[in-house]
């Protein structure tokens, strides 16, 4: 997904056997008060845990993208990780 003009913000969680749980939280929005810039924010954090096969899974990403609108048929933008 791509930056968008328009504010936007979603979380989620869940929670399952041997305490495994999900987060992710997705913003998104303009920055400033023109139409120019745009950013979106998503992160998840999660933990998974095996008992049976003693597996364990502890991740957290966060990658946070930037658009700019140069013109009407050009953008610039930056995504990471």
């Amino acid at each position: 997904k791509r930056p968008r003009f328009q504010r936007r913000s979603t979380i989620t969680a869940s929670y399952g056997s041997y305490d495994s749980y999900r987060v992710s939280v997705d913003t998104m929005g303009p920055i400033g008060k023109g139409k120019r810039f745009a950013y979106r924010l998503p992160m998840a954090f999660s933990n998974e845990e095996n008992e049976i096969d003693f597996y364990q899974s502890k991740r957290r990403v966060i990658a946070p993208s930037v658009l700019y609108r140069l013109g009407k048929a050009t953008e610039f933008f930056v995504e990471t990780e």
